[in-house]
């Protein structure tokens, strides 16, 4: 530390001759340590000080040594023969025993302290021009943590004057839910030595609430004392309501989004309910005329085009019933969600020659309209993503309930990838599908889990807590078995839907009975028996199932 001081240090025994000397001794007198060490002290200082020549005079024998330690005046004169006025200050130096052994005797170069005193000056006053003009608070606190500046910038944001922030007055500003937290971390940052950061909102007079960021760094001295603090204080009202508001705004996008996905889904079981019972309907029907009228003969020689017309009607009605299933499967609202996936999963088969299986088909789950129609949107896009970018030979569906909680989970064999980012702007890079999956699921209440990786397949699961499903959901009765909602059925209802489809299905059986031309036409009339009567045995097993937990066993058979 002797050799570090910025001051001339000097040890002088009781005889008054110089003992030891730091660098800046040295520098003062302008030589080597050899020029003082050895040296009297009467050598450089002439004449000495009343009060040191007193304080030298001191002996162990009895007479305390030191004298009078306040700064004296003097002439030091330097090895090149100038004289610089200084300033001296001195202290006993005593041994383990108390007894003393010389002096430590402290050169100030008067002329320096006085440019430092100048040049602290100047400091001082450029850094009250830079906070003035600052456009953050700025504030300094002492060793104890009172605050002892603040500038102007600082006095407008809390709305009060200076001499209601200064000491602990700020603190009074601080909103009363934030004052325990701020107070908590300033003592953690006092205690550790670290720098402070927090948000944090303070009460004007007028009672506006405004958000602020408070920095401070602790300043430590150069030698010894403590430390203090200085930091700043910015307004960021503007931005914390800016973040709020764009929050606010993508909720409400997502919202959107999730509602434009359900409004699809809508318009996309009305239109298949229009191709079928409207377009569909009405070609059956023209084909079934066309039939006839080529039974009949009406027209000589036109066997060959009313076959042909017939070909083409069958076409129009394969494609209207491939398309109908496409925008939304009748089973996923006729049958249920598990005989949905069935169907899509056989789809996939013949289509693209890939190893599906399917495990938990015996799962029963009631859902809502909007529900179903979601789950199996987002199955059908993780299928699609198994075909297009997975390059995988076999993959698996399987479903479960478990503590109220609905899973599908989809596991492939492929090459994997890496768990998509969160982000819309990722669908450039093919994730935007399982974006949509996840905003489906979101706004079902539910969520979307990854396990994948590059080179070892993956499984992406749907979890949908049941209980967080969205109003309008059909009603459900508590099974007392394995606590599986089901639905509560109408009865009337499907059974007048399973007579009305027993009686088209008897209505094309009787048609067929008629001399109608054989090949595509009456195979178009079979398929159309075959849909029917799907939709009826559908309906029956329902009945079936009802019947069985009903308490009007009557009413149910």
């Amino acid at each position: 530390m002797v050799a570090t001081m910025f001051d001339a240090l000097l040890l002088v025994d009781i005889e008054g001759c110089v003992t030891l000397a730091n660098a800046a001794a040295c520098q003062l007198h302008r030589g080597q340590a050899g020029d003082l060490v050895g040296h009297s002290l009467s050598a450089m200082i002439d004449p000495l000080p009343p009060a040191l020549v007193q304080a030298l005079g001191a002996r162990p024998s009895g007479r305390a040594m030191g004298g009078d330690r306040r700064p004296s005046p003097a002439t030091w004169r330097c090895h090149d023969g100038a004289s610089i006025a200084v300033t001296l200050s001195w202290s006993a130096v005593q041994d383990d025993h108390g007894a003393a052994r010389g002096l430590a005797v402290t050169v100030v170069d008067s002329n320096r302290q006085t440019q430092l005193a100048e040049r602290r000056h100047r400091i001082e006053e450029r850094f009250k021009a830079l906070s003035g003009a600052a456009p953050v608070g700025i504030f300094e606190t002492d060793e104890s943590g009172r605050t002892v500046y603040v500038n102007d910038r600082l006095l407008a944001i809390f709305g009060k004057a200076e001499g209601a922030l200064l000491g602990g007055g700020w603190q009074q500003s601080v909103h009363p839910e934030d004052r325990e937290t701020l107070a908590r971390r300033t003592d953690r940052a006092w205690r550790d030595g670290g720098d402070f950061q927090c948000d944090y909102r303070v009460v004007r007079p007028d009672g506006e609430v405004r958000w602020v960021n408070s920095i401070s760094s602790l300043i430590s001295p150069t030698l010894g004392g403590e430390g203090f603090r200085v930091g700043t204080v910015t307004d960021i009202t503007d931005r914390v309501r800016a973040q709020e508001t764009l929050l606010q705004h993508q909720r409400e996008l997502e919202e959107l989004s999730a509602q434009l996905t359900f409004v699809e889904e809508r318009q996309r079981r009305e239109i298949s309910a229009e191709l079928h019972d409207g377009v569909g309907q009405n070609l059956v029907a023209i084909k079934i005329k066309v039939g006839m009228l080529g039974a009949e003969g009406l027209v000589p020689g036109a066997e060959g085009m009313v076959d042909q017309v017939l070909g083409l009607v069958d076409e129009a009605i394969k494609d209207i019933w491939s398309l109908t299933f496409e925008l939304c499967p009748p089973m996923l609202y006729e049958v249920g969600l598990t005989a949905a996936i069935e169907w899509l999963l056989e789809q996939y088969r013949q289509r693209h020659s890939l190893n599906l299986s399917l495990s938990g088909a015996d799962c029963v789950v009631s859902l809502s309209d909007e529900a179903r129609g979601a789950f199996f949107q987002c199955v059908r896009e993780l299928l699609q993503n198994v075909v297009k970018h997975a390059d995988a030979t076999c993959a698996e569906v399987s479903l479960g309930v478990a503590a109220d909680t609905l899973t599908v989970q989809v596991t492939d064999d492929g090459a994997g990838f890496l768990p998509p980012l969160v982000f819309p702007e990722d669908a450039d890079q093919g994730s935007f599908g399982l974006f949509m999956v996840r905003e489906r699921m979101r706004h079902l209440g539910g969520s979307v889990e990854f396990d994948c990786a590059q080179g070892r397949g993956s499984r992406i699961g749907l979890v949908l807590p049941l209980a967080k499903e969205r109003p309008g959901a059909d009603p459900r009765i508590r099974d007392p078995h394995g606590g599986i909602a089901k639905p509560a059925v109408d009865l009337g209802s499907l059974a007048h839907q399973l007579n009305d489809l027993l009686a088209v299905v008897l209505g094309l059986g009787s048609l067929l009975e008629h001399d109608v031309p054989t090949g595509a036409a009456q195979a178009a009339d079979l398929t159309a028996i075959l849909f029917a009567a799907r939709r009826a045995a559908s309906l029956s097993r329902k009945l079936s199932a009802v019947a069985s937990n009903s308490p009007d066993s009557q009413r149910a058979e």
